[in-house]
């Protein structure tokens, strides 16, 4: 009892205080439509590299969900300059981490990595964002992955079974109804084609933020 009252005294102290946190930004949108948004800060020699896609799940084709989601996992299988293996290669090699996520709005990129390999990372970023490999081989690899988390995450998990029911039962007609992985029909069904038509339409520089 005494670790609820305090525990609601101190939401009580905050509450009169609101959180604030600022940041200089300066933001740019370049020739090609890229909008960049940069926030200096020199207190440790690293850079946090983000490219959001203006693109989530709320996005697709209700009879073909899921493909926001498996362009994440494609994203890191390739382009024109570096394969998928190089491209994670030379980023262990310099001491960076990345990852990646997928929401119902967008879907976003990351590198965290030395601040004097910046060149390095807009390297490897433009090369997927122009010239993503999207060849049967990438698109299978990828889908068996997908549906392995669909099974690992959804189908044998109750919280994320439930969490797909409630969504569906709540947006009866909004894009927020269906799951943001997709069902397991739709990943299977997913055609070469249709990754390449979405890549088009979404990976462009003018409907990404850095």
């Amino acid at each position: 009892m005494r670790f609820l009252v305090f525990f609601f005294s101190l939401s009580s102290a905050f509450a009169s205080e609101p959180l604030k946190i600022n940041l200089d930004v300066d933001r740019y949108v370049l020739d090609n439509g890229l909008t960049v948004i940069l926030h200096e800060d020199h207190s440790s020699p690293l850079i946090s590299y983000h490219t959001w896609f203006r693109v989530g799940s709320k996005d697709e084709d209700p009879n073909l969900t899921g493909l926001a989601h498996l362009f994440e996992h494609m994203m890191f299988k390739g382009a024109k300059r570096y394969t998928g293996k190089e491209y994670e290669e030379l980023l262990r090699k310099n001491g960076g981490i990345n990852n990646a996520f997928t929401s119902h709005d967008y879907t976003g990129y990351y590198v965290n990595i030395g601040a004097d390999k910046l060149e390095l990372v807009m390297d490897l970023e433009s090369d997927r964002m122009g010239h993503l490999s999207i060849n049967e081989k990438n698109l299978g690899s990828e889908k068996g992955v997908v549906k392995e988390e669909r099974r690992y995450r959804v189908d044998n998990n109750i919280d994320g079974f439930i969490q797909e029911k409630l969504f569906a039962s709540v947006f009866k007609s909004h894009s927020y109804k269906w799951p943001i992985i997709g069902s397991m029909e739709h990943v299977n069904n997913t055609t070469v084609e249709q990754c390449r038509d979405f890549f088009r339409r979404f990976y462009a520089p003018n409907n990404a933020v850095l």
